[in-house]
């Protein structure tokens, strides 16, 4: 799949060709969703929804956007029985693309101009009007992460190091004053940004590593969990399924569906 980078300077010479597809949906319960087929803009009309997936989580409450990606793999989980949303759904040509991995709560937005988006859908848009409602919805995303792209790089420092040491000891005063920011504001942007706490996402970058040694490699549990900085396979054991649900042996036998 290939990412678009909303917030590069030569992102508009991508061209987008897609055609939109207004779903009105009323969901309850957990799902989980494996490469989904298309890139969608949600809107949350009523009640609460809890997004998942690995290295991140969500949850949104009413009157909210949210982008899902093309290829997407995720879970969901609706906090309302009486949960409403409404969907734009995007069709490419060719390569499958995306502008995040993971769904993304689109924050700081003018939600007026949405609501007033999706009001015109609900009043019966024809596809020119639908899919400048779509227009819409893409600029309303380019904003946000422009504006999302100079937050995330007064944390790049710390992002770059926790990916390059996730195995070893990291304390979270040094990679504050790596970032020129008090360990407060630190933590306050990976929780705005990444929607998730520098310990969750070192917690994530740890499990890629894990999962790789463990679907691809030829070591045994006991040397991953030595190769990674645990004491023993048992903490590494525990590690694991806390992160996953199964244990190390169940996911390199394959006895569970990967998401």
């Amino acid at each position: 799949m290939k990412i678009i980078n909303l917030s590069e300077a030569d992102c508009g010479s991508v061209e987008l060709t897609f055609k939109a597809n207004v779903k009105y949906t009323n969901l309850s319960s957990e799902h989980r969703v494996e490469k989904r087929r298309q890139s969608t803009f949600v809107y949350v009309k009523k009640g609460s929804i809890h997004y998942s997936f690995d290295g991140g989580e969500f949850e949104s409450g009413n009157e909210v956007l949210i982008y899902v990606p093309q290829d997407g793999n995720y879970k969901y989980d609706i906090k309302n029985a009486d949960f409403a949303q409404i969907e734009v759904e995007f069709y490419y040509r060719g390569e499958p693309t995306a502008f995040s991995e993971y769904p993304v709560l689109v924050k700081c937005v003018d939600m007026a101009e949405v609501r007033g988006a999706f009001r015109r859908l609900e009043q019966g848009a024809e596809i020119f009007e639908k899919r400048a409602v779509a227009f819409i919805l893409l600029d309303q995303f380019n904003k946000f992460c422009n504006r999302n792209y100079n937050n995330v790089s007064k944390i790049t420092p710390a992002i770059e190091y926790i990916s390059a040491h996730c195995n070893e000891k990291i304390y979270m005063e040094d990679i504050a004053k790596m970032c020129l920011l008090s360990e407060s504001q630190m933590r306050r942007i990976f929780r705005e940004e990444l929607g998730m706490s520098p310990i969750d996402f070192k917690n994530s970058k740890r499990m890629e590593n894990a999962r790789e040694l463990l679907k691809y490699s030829h070591m045994t549990i006991g040397e991953i969990a030595n190769s990674m900085g645990f004491e023993n396979t048992y903490s590494f054991s525990a590690f694991f399924k806390k992160q996953r649900g199964i244990s190390p042996r169940e996911y390199k036998k394959g006895d569970a569906v990967s998401v």
